[in-house]
Parts: structure tokens; C-alpha cells; sequence
């Protein structure tokens, strides 16, 4: 099976960043988060996709510490929502 770039959307505040994969119905998906990368991992109407966000390339504000990550799932799409500290 072809694996396909999941599609992705984010969007950075000082202390957290957000994170939507807009994935219809995701089944068996993966999500890795650490202070360096997101990976994803899933698959959707048949398909295999993966992701994988390099924190150093995208956050504007510097290194940081995972405080927490809330995972949001619907039929739709998954909302990520990860917290930095300083």
C-alpha cells in the first residue's frame, strides 16, 4: 500500500501550538509527540498516511518542553493542542 503526506494545518501562539490533520473516519492512527517532532501515523477511506513536524522548523518561538498534548477526534479531523513551557 502507497502511503500518502497527511495534509496538515497549524497555527503558533507563545505558549502552544495547534495542530488539525483534516483526515475523514481515521482508524489505527499513531501520534508520536516529543520537545523535537510530531509524527502521525493513520489511515483514511482506504489509504495509508503519515506526517511527521520538526518543532525546530516551525516554531517561532524557540526550543520548548511538552507540557501536555490534548488529542481531539471526530469524523471529520483530529485537533491537536500541544503546550509548551519555557
Amino acid at each position: 500500500m502507497t502511503t500518502n503526506t497527511a495534509p496538515v494545518k497549524w497555527a503558533q501562539r507563545k505558549d502552544s501550538l495547534y495542530v488539525t490533520i483534516p483526515l475523514a473516519d481515521v482508524k489505527d492512527h499513531s501520534i508520536d509527540v516529543n520537545p523535537s517532532k510530531l509524527t502521525f501515523t493513520g489511515s483514511s477511506g482506504g489509504q495509508l498516511y503519515n506526517v511527521e513536524l520538526e518543532f525546530v522548523s516551525i516554531f517561532l518561538f524557540g526550543a520548548f518542553t511538552v507540557v501536555c498534548t490534548t488529542i481531539l477526534s471526530n469524523c471529520c479531523l483530529l485537533n491537536l493542542t500541544i503546550v509548551q513551557r519555557d
